[in-house]
């Protein structure tokens, strides 16, 4: 008959999962203070075996690497430590004794993989649905260095739709892929823009891009001008003057007179073109 459980390289293996070894457990809770930078890595070893058990590790871990920051591997100098490190390093231990219960994955259930992002760390637990409840397969915990920590996306979570946070770099990008696609409108780029994005001052941002976009201007008429004179150019008196002595080839001359304004244009030209002078100097003017 086979037996319910076995000790495998530190593991306790049962038909539920697996679980760091009790006595290995126990010794690391006995670990006194170290008292040098190499006791220091030895207790971090010894702990990160365990690691995908514990829950937020890098982020508990966090002030104990930096007491290791440009130090030698087996340097022997003493740790300075603080009281915010000297609990950090109690919790390390107390985190251990807690280590949760990983189930072993099983086919054909329901998978959720769970995250969390700090500027310093990220975390997550890969967990599956059994027995009505979700059991942890796997805990994983990073720190993050100083470049990755530049690239963290920072989200806003306010509202049902989740909007990444726009470094200024790439808001111009953003603003030509969406604006870009099509030319809409000023308040319709803001609208789309908004829903899927943050970053201070969006919307006024957004809007002068739009407003200044050279194709849109091109293309679109805005605005039309409405005269605040109802009556202007709704009789408008021409005349047609000449033969006149030549000057530079114009020998005529066309007169509007707008009933209403009692606005005169005078317009020197062939005869042949009166009506384009017409179209060109009042209709398209006024």
């Amino acid at each position: 008959m086979g037996a319910d459980r076995i000790e495998y390289l530190g593991f306790l293996i049962t038909a539920e999962g697996s679980r760091p070894l009790p006595e290995k457990v126990e010794a690391i809770i006995n670990y006194k203070l170290p008292s040098t930078i190499h006791d220091l890595r030895t207790f971090l070893g010894l702990i990160n075996f365990y690691r995908s058990y514990l829950k937020d590790a890098a982020k508990t871990q966090a002030l104990l690497h930096e007491l290791l920051k440009g130090k030698k591997k087996k340097e022997r100098r003493k740790v300075p430590w603080t009281d915010d490190t000297r609990r950090n390093f109690e919790k390390c231990k107390t985190d251990l004794a807690e280590a949760a219960l990983l189930s072993f994955p099983r086919t054909g259930i329901p998978l959720s993989l769970c995250t969390d992002a700090l500027y310093f760390a990220v975390d997550s637990v890969l967990q599956q649905f059994e027995n009505d409840g979700w059991k942890p397969i796997a805990f994983y915990s990073k720190k993050l260095n100083d470049t990755q920590r530049r690239k963290t996306l920072w989200c806003d979570i306010s509202t049902s739709k989740i909007r990444p946070y726009t470094p200024e770099e790439f808001r111009m990008q953003m603003f030509r892929q969406i604006h870009g696609f099509c030319h809409p409108g000023v308040k319709s780029t803001i609208k789309q823009i908004t829903e899927k994005f943050i970053c201070p001052d969006m919307k006024k941002q957004v809007g002068e891009w739009a407003k200044t976009c050279m194709r849109c201007e091109k293309c679109k008429v805005n605005r039309h001008t409405k005269s605040k004179f109802d009556g202007r150019s709704d009789v408008v008196h021409m005349d047609f003057i000449g033969p006149l002595p030549s000057s530079e080839g114009m020998e005529y001359c066309l007169t509007s007179i707008d009933r209403y304004s009692s606005w005169i244009e005078a317009v020197p030209l062939p005869a042949e073109i009166v009506g384009k002078a017409f179209y060109n100097n009042w209709i398209c003017r006024f």
